[in-house]
């Protein structure tokens, strides 16, 4: 399963609610079943709810693991997150760069930068029209 995304953190939700967990989320439920809304989780995870706090923590582990094979396989200068976790701001990249420096060999840190995505929301279009620009113009 993923953890390290909008749905992730939505089936943890589920998850949680579902299997009886005490948390302030279940009275912000979607009543049709729909995605849970990550920044609602976050507002949750800020109030102190323990279970916003360890799905977030969840995500941002996974995150960080993920952007640890990213710097030892690829070795990049900088790697740009974007997407809608990244709107948590600290409260979810501080951990995952925690996580990242966990799984990471050191020497391997110092030759890379993590920047949020500056471009607003459009990740996936700005991506589509890059590559169509570099393959015909």
């Amino acid at each position: 399963m993923a953890y390290a995304s909008g749905i992730g953190i939505s089936r943890m939700v589920y998850e949680h609610v579902e299997g009886g967990v005490s948390t302030s989320l279940r009275d912000a439920m979607p009543p049709d079943g729909r995605r849970f809304p990550v920044e609602i989780v976050a507002s949750a995870a800020e109030n102190g709810d323990r279970v916003a706090r360890d799905i977030l923590a969840t995500a941002a582990r996974y995150c960080g693991i993920g952007l640890s094979i990213v710097v030892q396989v690829l070795g990049p200068e900088v790697i740009v997150i974007g997407g809608g976790l990244t709107h948590m701001g600290r409260l979810f990249m501080d951990p995952a760069i925690l996580s990242m420096h966990e799984h990471t060999q050191s020497e391997l840190l110092e030759f890379v930068r993590v920047l949020p995505w500056q471009l607003g929301t459009d990740l996936g279009v700005l991506g589509a029209a890059a590559r169509v620009f570099a393959e015909y113009v």
